[in-house]
């Protein structure tokens, strides 16, 4: 069963004593659903540094902090002191706590050395083709593109990925070599990536 957590007060990622109120909510309401289902000490595994507020508020028989990003980059957001916080705690609990770095499918993406058909988006962009497959989000360098597509009209750039929440795009929408196509299936990406003159992720 999937749940959507309650609502919480916004400003959490900057302030600590609104992310406890928050968490203390969140808290609760996990706690219901454990008694609802029959759980009493489930393996927790959280992925957000303001979980350090919830994890000793919820029973459990073992604790996992998936870290899947440098969350105090993104453009500050995230205050460092929580990133601090949960991996000072995680360090005291767990010593032996181990990095598993990303992953990726390899054999996919392999079929972007071969040769593939040109997807219909891209037929009409030249080339040189920049491309950038990812979440558009705040703590990319957009501005250094912004100056190459100025400076080299005869540069194309394509954006392949979801625009998150917060990031003006704006300036690089309105010139005319920035193409954004928007998410696509990850099975079709060799097929964009084959076409690429060079990644810029």
């Amino acid at each position: 069963t999937v749940y959507s957590l309650p609502p919480v007060l916004p400003f959490f990622y900057k302030k600590r004593a609104i992310n406890r109120i928050n968490q203390k909510k969140i808290a609760k309401f996990i706690r219901e659903k454990m008694k609802e289902h029959g759980f009493e000490n489930p393996v927790l595994w959280v992925y957000s540094p303001v979980t350090v507020d919830l994890v000793d508020l919820v029973p459990h028989s073992a604790l996992v902090y998936d870290c899947v990003d440098r969350h105090s980059a993104y453009g500050g957001l995230m205050d460092p002191a929580l990133v601090e916080a949960l991996a000072e705690r995680l360090r005291t609990a767990q010593p032996k706590t181990r990095f598993i770095p990303n992953g990726a499918n390899f054999e996919r993406f392999a079929e972007a050395a071969k040769p593939q058909p040109v997807p219909d988006d891209l037929k009409d962009i030249p080339h040189p083709l920049f491309g950038f497959v990812g979440a558009l989000q705040s703590c990319i360098e957009y501005d250094f593109v912004e100056q190459a597509a100025k400076a080299r009209s005869d540069w194309y750039f394509v954006w392949i990925g979801k625009e998150k929440p917060g990031v003006d795009l704006s300036a690089l929408r309105a010139l005319p070599n920035n193409h954004f196509l928007g998410m696509k299936p990850n099975e079709q990406l060799p097929q964009y990536l084959a076409h690429f003159d060079a990644c810029l992720n």
